[in-house]
């Protein structure tokens, strides 16, 4: 009989006495409030016949609280409750919560035991907490119940150690079980392989019952069949399934099992004994006595050749990752390494060594988000593997750095820069720490950005461990940021020795960057002329293709690129459309077309600042829209005109036409709805309500066919929808608007639970809705006042006066006006 049927047990032998609520916590819960109703409602379905006069009282306050904005807190709530369970009943209410351990896995666990504390330790101000009981029942140490450090242990209770039968015991057993028929010998055949494990003996021994109905006189070896059948086959029946499972999660405890194979238990730490005990491995007077494996069934289940199966098992799968790593193949790798960490048999070096290579990878292949992720999960110890560390904390930076989060990124690099001086690490850290604080905060990081790369190059002068590439690396990258820092604090002359020094490495990879900053720094027309047209020429010549690594400050990019054809196309046309030919072929995707590269050229014009040649090339591209069939494209060039040149005189034509393509267009994405929400927005605060009403309907009705992701970006426009028909005064249409709105917010909850504006949205919307049921009330017992006085008072010939909605007094007989009196479109005077 296991913990589970102890509980059971209890309850039935004690339930007269007390009120018991049984809950098994290995269910799935959404979140911490779903776990504590559940509770509750369980307390009230197993003791129907004293809560079910608050049953209903409690439904009805959850589902005004669900309806408010704001709501108490979870645990609020079920302190509440608990305290209405206990005030309904003088007996004392005992809680059963079993497999505990199944709520470790949710990130609201804490919550649970904290909760339970605080009830503990409410006492003094709740005295019919005196009559509230938990227990607790699963695998776990009490001090662990509580993950977060910042709250205060779970230090209540009294732990309840459960040993196995005792010789003694076991006897008793067999003899209240009708099988102390048994021979002495098979009696101790059973406690030799089960050694007193309560759910063993009892499986054991039901098998033999069934031996002995059948008619068969058994002896030792059905005993020993019977084992070998249940336990060391398949391996697949409880308790083995679970606690092999929980072996081969834990190198910890596998080494433990090497440990005590060799005579050694007795050197195991008092926290690893706990963890064997916890684990079913050993009994529970582990302090006191020899550390062994508590039964012969369990030693043979957890045997030397299975353990060392694991290990191998482990080493091929991290082997093969490793090895699909060197060659490069990054998308497989981040495959196989998800699939390698699900393993259960794991070590935490190999864990981390996997880990390390899947953060690697994914920032290989540009997913930045997930390589912080992984790397956070998995970083080395900075004082035992210093390199491996600050390697980590490096690339952790780089990462930041293409995320636009320069807060990080510089918080990276400044401790390696402060913290790991003189080697290849520090030099690339401090140019990288340098570039992102002039991208983040020029103006007041501009001396230390010149005293970070002068430090450099004196660190290059004596650092004996660099190579000769390596020093024109790193020494190009220093004069190339000074040069950019100079010509940001306009130092011309600074800026162009520097980016002279800079250029003279000319296998460096951005070595064209270097250039396109000389031609910037150039005073006069006919120098950048030059630069521009030797930077052609060395881009043809060498048939250099700019590379897509966001990671690639001190590389020749797809930006520094544009940023050339930019600079061309304002004073170089022979030049530009060189290059323009070139990179129809070379650059993004092979036959890229004319018109499409024109179009992201001018995007990048418009996002860089250059609102003149961004809509020069827009307009280039719809003059020439006779030639090619893409309205798409079309569609997108004067959603940009209509993005970055609010400014120009053009702005209305513009924006006129876009509209007319959305019309005809079959599909959106989000920047469209984004500047819908703009237009409508604009209008209605113009006072042009009716044309936002117009807007709202050209959008809408691409919502059916939008996906989930897309359809959130509908909320600004339907409750826009609904607030221009309130300025209207078209009550009805305001009214249907605010309820498809609420239809909408319930539909996209998940999305908009923690959005402040879009709950003040919400909010309004219910506040029309509540109106209008208001007024729809008041009209309703004027009706019905007035029929009741009628009904009473007056005939039909008897004169009357009424008053309209409109304002409009009529007075004349009440029998013609008795069907305007009952329809409610006057009352009574």
């Amino acid at each position: 009989m296991g913990k589970t049927n102890l509980l059971l047990n209890a309850t039935r032998k004690h339930k007269s006495k007390h009120k018991f609520a049984y809950v098994d916590l290995s269910k799935s819960y959404n979140n911490v409030q779903s776990c504590f109703r559940n509770i509750i409602d369980i307390a009230i379905e197993t003791n129907n016949d004293v809560f079910q006069s608050i049953h209903s009282q409690i439904i009805e306050t959850r589902l005004k609280e669900d309806e408010k904005t704001q709501q108490i807190p979870a645990h609020k709530e079920h302190e509440n409750e608990l305290r209405l369970l206990l005030n309904s009943t003088d007996q004392n209410i005992i809680i059963l919560l079993d497999e505990i351990d199944g709520l470790f896995a949710t990130d609201f666990s804490d919550q649970v035991f904290a909760q339970i504390r605080s009830v503990y330790f409410s006492r003094i101000n709740f005295e019919e907490y005196n009559r509230l009981t938990y227990i607790l029942s699963g695998v776990a140490e009490p001090t662990s119940l509580i993950k977060n450090k910042a709250i205060s242990p779970f230090n209540i209770g009294e732990k309840i150690y459960l040993n196995d039968f005792s010789l003694s015991e076991f006897m008793r057993f067999l003899k209240n079980a009708k099988l102390d028929c048994l021979d002495h010998e098979i009696s101790l055949r059973i406690f030799d392989w089960a050694g007193g494990n309560a759910r063993m003996t009892w499986d054991i021994c039901s098998e033999l019952e069934n031996l002995l109905i059948s008619g068969k006189h058994i002896n030792s070896s059905d005993v020993d069949s019977i084992v070998k059948r249940l336990y060391l086959t398949d391996f697949d029946k409880a308790p083995i399934d679970h606690i092999r499972s929980l072996v081969a999660r834990d190198s910890e405890i596998r080494n433990a099992i090497f440990q005590i194979g060799y005579n050694k238990g007795d050197t195991l730490s008092n926290d690893i004994r706990k963890k064997l005990y916890l684990s079913g491995i050993i009994a529970a007077n582990y302090e006191n006595s020899e550390i062994k494996i508590k039964n012969k069934i369990l030693a043979n289940c957890l045997s030397d050749e299975w353990l060392q199966e694991l290990e191998l098992k482990e080493k091929v799968a991290t082997d093969q990752v490793e090895a699909l790593f060197k060659a490069g193949n990054y998308a497989e790798v981040i495959s196989q390494t998800i699939e390698v960490l699900k393993l259960p048999n794991l070590t935490q070096t190999q864990k981390r060594m996997c880990t390390n290579r899947l953060a690697y990878a994914y920032f290989k292949v540009n997913n930045f988000n997930e390589a912080i992720q992984n790397w956070k999960a998995c970083l080395y110890d900075k004082t035992g593997f210093a390199h491996l560390y600050y390697e980590q904390i490096y690339h952790l930076g780089a990462s930041y750095y293409v995320l636009k989060d320069y807060k990080s990124s510089i918080s990276c690099f400044e401790e390696i820069y402060c913290n790991y001086k003189g080697n290849t690490i520090f030099l690339k850290a401090a140019c990288f720490l340098s570039y992102a604080l002039f991208t983040n905060d020029f103006d007041t990081n501009q001396n230390r950005i010149i005293v970070i790369n002068e430090e450099v190059l004196e660190c290059i002068k004596n650092n004996e461990q660099l190579n000769s590439d390596d020093i024109g690396f790193y020494k190009a990258i220093t004069h190339f940021i000074l040069g950019q820092a100079y010509y940001r604090s306009n130092e011309l002359n600074e800026a162009q020795k520097h980016m002279h020094l800079a250029s003279e490495f000319r296998d460096v990879e951005f070595w064209p960057n270097i250039i396109y900053e000389l031609a910037l720094c150039s005073k006069s027309d006919d120098d950048k002329k030059r630069w521009l047209n030797l930077l052609v020429d060395n881009i043809l010549d060498r048939k250099l293709n700019p590379v897509e690594n966001h990671v690639a400050v001190f590389y020749f990019g797809i930006k520094t690129f544009y940023n050339i054809l930019v600079e061309l196309f304002l004073i170089e046309t022979e030049g530009f459309n060189k290059l323009f030919t070139y990179a129809k072929e070379h650059v993004e995707h092979e036959n890229i077309s004319e018109n499409r590269l024109l179009y992201n050229l001018g995007l990048h014009a418009f996002q860089t600042n250059r609102i003149s040649v961004g809509k020069a090339l827009d307009l280039q591209v719809i003059i020439k829209y006779k030639e090619f069939n893409d309205s798409n494209l079309i569609s997108l060039c004067y959603r940009d005109l209509v993005r970055f040149c609010a400014a120009e005189p053009e702005y209305l034509e513009f924006k006129e036409r876009y509209i007319d393509l959305i019309c005809k267009s079959e599909k959106i994405d989000k920047l469209d709805l984004a500047l819908f929400a703009n237009f409508i927005v604009k209008a209605i605060k113009a006072g042009y309500y009716k044309e936002a009403l117009n807007l709202t309907q050209i959008i809408k009705r691409f919502y059916e066919s939008s996906d989930e992701n897309t359809s959130a970006e509908f909320a600004p426009i339907f409750y826009s929808e609904m607030a221009a028909y309130g300025l209207l005064q078209q009550k009805s249409e305001e009214l249907a608007s605010a309820r498809r709105f609420l239809k909408f917010s319930e539909e996209r909850n998940h999305i908009f639970k923690d959005h402040k504006p879009f709950q003040l949205f919400k909010q309004r919307a219910f506040n029309v809705v509540n109106k209008s049921n208001r007024e729809s009330l008041k009209i309703y017992l004027d009706v019905k006042a007035n029929t009741d006085t009628v009904n009473k008072k007056i005939g039909p010939n008897e004169k009357v006066e009424v008053m309209y909605h409109d304002g409009r007094k009529i007075t004349g007989k009440y029998k013609k006006l008795k069907a305007d009196i009952e329809s409610g479109i006057c009352r009574l005077l």
